[in-house]
């Protein structure tokens, strides 16, 4: 997309609230993702504000929070907003320091001011078909190094710049040293926010109260994705109608479901970079780590070193990081759920990441590792 006769992006530059999924209708916002096929009314998070007059400052924020809480869809709705208010231009930002610069001293002659922005984990949006049959494909951990050229680039331009990491990101960014100074606004959802969101994708068809309770309970005991449960039981029943009680138990099954498939799909995708001499290494751990709980770098080493392979190999320290963190929420269910699937062979999505944690589980078997951990924990 050029702007400008910029001819060239970066990984995306946005000129129209509409590119960013964004839609304005008189006192009405819409909002286009893969929680919605059709425009859903967009609920304002807790956090709107508070971004809002960060962006007043050229510099680098960061929204964090827990997985699935409205942190892309926030962001994207200020960016919208600024898109509208100041003839701001977005550009989602790569790793290239220089071409970035180049981007933005070419918006900048236009007589216009960009805006930096990375978001690794975005959900797709326009989709063409039916959520149950998305996939999610987030950005690898290794690609939160562009916040480097990024940070930069804020530094060297005098420009203002937003990231959207969850809570596991931000603090691989942060132990990785890759941030540096910037300001922080965190997003957590409350009981209203989640009632909101199944009004508004349910197109209030009346079973919002019982979705919205279910959602409540689910994030009490996940602490995350409240807001991704909300919104797809909510689709959910507004394309099937909401005829009885059973309808909004089944939405909200539906949804808590694929809340386990999205993070199945971010540990293929960001954790091991979709990457088959990833797996190789780290499937192993991650059927430890599903079984017996987190487990520390030294173990992950010494398990390492009796399979006869070095978590060197990979090159790549924030997996192993991740696989030390304790996540809780999905992620942690989602572990422990493809541990004990694989252990009893019933197969599930992504299919690379079940083959890699099958062939895992063998050789962990093979060399006796799993009577290793059960004696510890006699």
């Amino acid at each position: 997309m050029g702007v400008n006769g910029i001819g060239y992006t970066i990984a995306g530059i946005y000129t129209m609230p509409e590119h960013l999924g964004v839609h304005f209708d008189g006192r009405e916002i819409y909002v286009t993702n893969v929680l919605a096929r059709e425009r859903a009314v967009y609920v304002e998070p807790p956090a709107e504000e508070a971004l809002a007059e960060e962006l007043n400052v050229r510099q680098l924020i960061v929204v964090h929070g827990p997985k699935g809480e409205g942190k892309s869809v926030l962001t994207r709705v200020v960016l919208a907003r600024r898109i509208l208010r100041d003839r701001a231009v977005v550009v989602e930002a790569g790793a290239d320091v220089a071409k970035l610069k180049q981007v933005i001293d070419e918006i900048r002659r236009a007589g216009r001011e960009p805006v930096l922005y990375f978001d690794p984990s975005q959900p797709g949006h326009y989709p063409q078909r039916p959520w149950e049959r998305e996939r999610y494909m987030p950005t690898a951990l290794d690609g939160l190094r562009a916040l480097t050229a990024i940070r930069m680039a804020v530094y060297d331009k005098n420009v203002a710049a937003v990231a959207v990491l969850s809570y596991d990101q931000h603090r691989i960014a942060t132990e990785e040293g890759i941030l540096g100074g910037h300001a922080e606004v965190v997003t957590m959802g409350d009981d209203f926010f989640l009632q909101s969101l199944a009004d508004s994708y349910s197109g209030r068809r009346g079973c919002s109260d019982a979705v919205y309770e279910m959602a409540e309970s689910w994030f009490e005991n996940h602490v995350d994705n409240g807001a991704t449960v909300a919104a797809l039981a909510g689709d959910w029943l507004k394309r099937q109608g909401c005829r009885h009680e059973a309808a909004a138990a089944e939405a909200f099954r539906r949804a808590a479901d694929k809340a386990l498939d999205f993070a199945l799909d971010y540990i293929w995708h960001a954790v091991l970079g979709g990457n088959r001499r990833a797996a190789n290494a780290y499937a192993p751990l991650l059927v430890l780590k599903g079984l017996y709980g987190s487990i520390s770098m030294e173990l992950m080493e010494k398990v390492a070193a009796i399979l006869g392979t070095s978590l060197d190999e990979t090159g790549d320290s924030m997996a192993a990081r991740w696989l030390a963190m304790r996540h809780g929420g999905t992620l942690e269910e989602a572990v422990k759920v493809a541990a004990k699937q694989v252990l009893e062979r019933k197969r599930f999505e992504p299919e690379e990441l079940y083959n890699a944690m099958l062939r895992g589980a063998a050789e962990l078997r093979k060399r006796n590792i799993f009577d290793m951990f059960n004696n510890q924990r006699r």
